[in-house]
């Protein structure tokens, strides 16, 4: 037997290292762990609060708020301009009835209407404090010049002044019962006041530096309050003044709250370099929940009105939703300007304004990705939804796992630039594995998508890349070619275009319209008073003015029990359209959610709370992005105005704003889409008008009110005024307001020109 040489322990350990080196790049690229943050220069958090009843939140910054709807985790307005009036706000809260936003400044205070976003009393003075009456009749506001002011709300006048401190009143509260008014100095003292008199009742004494927090327990016994750089809270007793006890703080604290039954204490503050929340027992004063957050923390800290839930503001305008009992955050909501917004997840599942997105990047490795990049898995609005309502999710995916890295693609064929005499060309599309596999590639010509099932297409599969080859046919003019690729867990990755010409051909385009409307249903207890109305009535618009734009009308019109599914089916995938035609489809009758899927009803469902029933005989958003993605044109747009139509949008949470199916259908086939209400909304008729107030909306805005400059109306025009008119046209015919669900993507076109 040959004896164990001690080099051979080297050359082991070498060729282990040679093998780890190697196969080490190709371990790092399948899965990397990406870290998402944001772009541009939010303004600070300075306050945020609860709405009474739990639904809303508001954030203050230097000189905005932003009104947020817990429901669905969007934001809903903001309040005041960038900069009004010199004033940074330095306090914001709701009154007890939820009516009003009140925004402490350093120059002024504003009271704002929440229903319409406008501001109802301005209180001139600075402050710095501030707190709401019980009855919300009044405000008392503390100031930098030492003294405490009361106002009466509903006069717009200050009714009396507390003076006595001999420092600026950083903190104030109410009692519970609203006789008594207690402020926080920078004299190191606290003051107890009667309301009705504006007399001095005590003065609580003991803190070694300037007060920063005073709050009044729940049963109005006891009060608690925080020092700058003090590591403790104090208990004082309401009645003698004494001070009870102390109750160790971990840290500087930054804020404190007690919980709506008195039972906790939660607070905020900075230890050990790390940003914590934590809750404490207020008999014992014993630490029951300890919450790392990721952020750096800031002043405000709230509990909303059940007590299940923390509200915090963190850096860069972010405010943070945390669920106390299971110490976990639920999401977090970011406000940028101009009304966008973002709300995320801890595991990445998002929702946003579509402005939003381009403020969230997610850095994977050495690659910056937008947020939108991970779309397929991670936009989700109906989780979330279900996430802020407190229900349990079992969640697929976990961004802060790793994300498949996506291929790099890569136009290799035509060059960019060339010009074409031939109609029909070969787009060659080279796609590189970057270590998370190669599971689709698209192709989109002039914002929308080619390349479906039924068109030609190869693949050539080579060594850790392939190539695939569309065959298209342009259309007159620029061609402008965008390819995608996605990852085996569809992380989508960046993309590469390219604009050809083609010198010849006619610009011919035909008008593909396709009106569907169903009135009387199989089962008569279904039946709608005006979707067919609706459906000939665009169709009659159409007839008029198809001349001035098109040259071909194919009209293809369903009604009533002829709308079957076999039929629509087969209209739809067969109207033959050419790639510079427009396709417009509308349809009206019911709709409805199953799971992640939204069904049209045609006129043979009979039994539509039977889920296997609807799924057999409905037409789903699935197969309509199959017949959708199938059509030639290169300019489609779907109107839908049907009961629960917003399900497009609306996959999982049944009955909140969720936008992923109709999204997941827009994006992927590069179509226009206009649903007529959110899911739990039912689209309104009214005999008034003659039709249901979104295809009244929609004429309106097809016969010129839409148009910005002239006698056209483009596709895009008239989505903006749906937009805008529908909910005060539906709310004008007694109804409620009624909100549209719209994604448009693809390009713009004209729809009519009004002569």
């Amino acid at each position: 037997m040959r004896k164990w040489n001690p080099r051979y322990e080297l050359y082991l350990l070498f060729f282990v290292s040679i093998c780890f080196a190697i196969s080490y790049p190709f371990s790092v690229c399948a899965e990397e762990k990406p870290k998402i943050f944001t772009l541009g220069n939010p303004d600070r958090v300075e306050s945020v609060c609860f709405s009474p009843d739990g639904r809303y939140a508001v954030s203050a910054g230097e000189n905005q708020i932003k009104f947020w709807d817990l429901t669905t985790g969007s934001l809903v307005r903001t309040f005041g301009e960038r900069k009004f009036a010199g004033s940074e706000t330095r306090k914001v809260v709701f009154s007890p009835d939820g009516r009003y936003i009140l925004a402490v400044g350093t120059w002024s205070s504003h009271l704002w209407d929440v229903s319409t976003g406008r501001k109802v009393k301005i209180l001139k003075g600075a402050g710095i404090s501030c707190a709401y009456s019980p009855d919300g009749r009044y405000v008392i506001m503390g100031k930098n010049d030492n003294t405490a002011t009361l106002w009466s709300l509903t006069k717009g006048r200050k009714v009396r002044t507390f003076n006595g401190h001999l420092g600026s009143i950083e903190a104030v509260a109410f009692s519970p019962d609203g006789k008594y008014i207690i402020t926080g100095s920078r004299d190191y003292t606290l003051k107890l006041w009667d309301v009705t008199t504006g007399n001095e009742i005590r003065t609580f004494e003991g803190h070694s530096n300037w007060v920063k927090a005073v709050v009044f327990s729940p049963d109005g016994r006891y009060i608690l309050s925080r020092a700058r750089n003090e590591y403790y809270f104090r208990l004082w007793d309401v009645e003698t003044g004494d001070q009870i006890r102390t109750l160790k703080s971990r840290g500087d604290a930054k804020s404190i709250t007690f919980s709506p039954n008195g039972k906790y204490i939660l607070y905020g503050g900075q230890d050990g370099g790390y940003d914590w929340l934590r809750v404490l027992n207020f008999d014992t004063g014993d630490e029951i929940k300890s919450i790392e957050i990721d952020s750096l923390l800031l002043n405000p800290i709230t509990f909303s009105a059940d007590g299940r839930y923390a509200l915090c503001g963190v850096d860069h305008n972010k405010i943070k939703l945390w669920d106390i009992e299971n110490a976990k955050e639920v999401a977090t909501m970011i406000g940028f300007e101009n009304e966008e917004w973002v709300i995320i997840t801890p595991e990445g599942y998002f929702n946003a304004s579509p402005g939003g997105v381009k403020y969230m990047k997610v850095r994977v490795g050495q690659n910056t990705y937008s947020i939108n990049n991970f779309f397929e898995r991670f936009y989700n609005p109906g989780l979330i939804v279900k996430r802020l309502s407190g229900i349990k999710v079992v969640l697929a995916h976990d961004i802060r796992k790793g994300v498949a890295i996506p291929p790099k693609v890569r136009i290799v064929n035509p060059r960019k630039g060339e010009t074409f005499d031939k109609g029909n060309i070969e787009i060659v599309v080279k796609v590189e594995n970057q270590g998370g596999g190669i599971d689709e590639v698209r192709l989109y010509q002039n914002g929308c998508a080619v390349g479906g099932k039924k068109r030609g297409l190869t693949i050539k599969t080579m060594e850790n890349e392939l190539e695939k080859t569309f065959n298209v046919t342009l259309v007159p003019g620029e061609n402008r070619f965008r390819t995608v690729g996605f990852s085996r867990d569809r992380t989508e990755g960046g993309f590469h275009e390219i604009t050809v010409s083609y010198a010849g051909g006619k610009k011919e385009i035909d008008l593909y319209l396709v009106v569907i409307g169903i009135n009387d249903y199989k089962n008569p207890s279904l039946k709608l008073n005006f979707a067919v109305a609706d459906a000939k009535g665009l169709k009659d618009f159409f007839e008029k003015k198809w001349k001035n734009l098109f040259n071909n009308l194919h009209l293809i019109e369903i009604y009533d029990r002829d709308a079957t599914k076999k039929n629509i089916r087969r209209l739809l995938s067969g109207m033959g359209s050419k790639e510079q035609d427009v396709v417009l489809v509308f349809l009206a009758g019911h709709g409805l959610n199953i799971g992640d899927e939204w069904f049209f009803l045609p006129y043979d469902v009979v039994f539509p709370e039977k889920e296997k029933h609807v799924m057999e005989k409905g037409i789903s958003s699935i197969e309509m992005k199959e017949m959708i993605m199938n059509n030639r044109s290169l300019k489609k747009a779907l109107f839908v105005d049907a009961c629960k139509s917003g399900g497009m949008l609306l996959a999982l949470s049944r009955g909140v704003e969720d936008r992923r199916a109709i999204a997941q259908l827009a994006r992927s086939t590069g179509t226009h889409i206009v649903a007529a209400s959110t899911g739990k909304q039912f689209a309104s008729e009214v005999s008034q008008l003659g039709h249901g107030v979104f295809t009244y909306a929609l004429l309106q805005g097809l016969s010129g009110e839409a148009s910005d400059r002239d006698e056209t109306v483009t596709v895009r025009e008239l989505i903006a005024y749906i937009e805008q008119k529908l909910p005060s046209i539906s709310e004008k015919y007694r109804q409620k307001p009624q909100y549209p669900v719209v994604d448009s993507r693809g390009q713009d076109f004209p729809l009519v020109v009004n002569r």
